[in-house]
């Protein structure tokens, strides 16, 4: 079973916190560290302060996957919620099922899928918006966003799977093996760097993902090899 822990926000004179209210681990489990938060069933339209400090704690918990489920938040503690959560470092999954969370609510899950530098997998399934309406508003965050590997929404499955392959595509160690192919094919032209560079960055989304840096580094390494095999062995 999953490392995963149930937990129940609870409030001691106006400081909020999560408290375990149902360990779903086994006995064999117990030295692992707890990586799954699962909140189910809370409600906060009003309080403000209660929901920063819920964001404060998921963020510096170091969980790695959080499942907010059947919970009703109004859409300003809603916008606190993702936004705090953007200081967490080791969030990889968010899971946000049969949650009322308005408009705005799905707005800030959006800014925040766009914004966030570690989550690799989204499941975002009723969440008090028409299903029509919550591709709209989630959509351009989603094409923005090129890290994840998967989300899934309950409409537009295909569009779920194109942007899984497009990220693949653009995994490091593909426009890696990309840039060294055409280094090596573009090498009898002799062109500088930066042309090569101007010519990758042409490639569709290539300009947006890994930074010109890390791309220089590849195209010259490749170039110094090319020299030195060309030196090694004459034509």
């Amino acid at each position: 079973m999953d490392d995963s822990i149930l937990l129940l926000p609870i409030f001691e004179q106006g400081k909020g916190m999560l408290v375990p209210l149902t360990t779903l681990i086994g006995t064999e489990n117990q030295n692992k560290p707890i990586v799954h938060a699962h909140i189910k069933d809370y409600v906060n339209t009003t309080n403000a302060v209660e929901i920063r400090a819920i964001a404060k704690q998921l963020s510096i918990s170091n969980f790695q996957t959080i499942t907010l489920n059947c919970c009703h938040l109004g859409s300003v503690q809603c916008e606190l919620l993702f936004e705090g959560l953007t200081a967490a470092t080791c969030l990889q999954h968010l899971n946000v099922w049969e949650c009322q969370l308005g408009e705005r609510g799905v707005q800030a899950i959006g800014k925040f899928i766009q914004t966030s530098a570690t989550l690799d997998c989204v499941s975002l399934r009723d969440l008090g918006v028409p299903e029509t309406r919550l591709r709209d508003l989630l959509l351009p965050s989603l094409q923005l966003n090129y890290r994840l590997s998967w989300c899934e929404l309950w409409v537009g499955i295909d569009l779920c799977l194109a942007l899984a392959r497009r990220n693949a595509s653009l995994r490091w160690p593909v426009v890696r093996n990309c840039l060294i192919d055409i280094t090596i094919a573009l090498a009898p032209l002799k062109l500088p760097t930066y042309v090569l560079l101007w010519i990758v960055n042409w490639l569709p989304d290539y300009e947006v993902v890994h930074s010109d840096l890390k791309k220089i580094r590849v195209i010259e390494g490749t170039v110094d090899s090319i020299r030195k095999t060309e030196k090694e062995f004459p034509r």
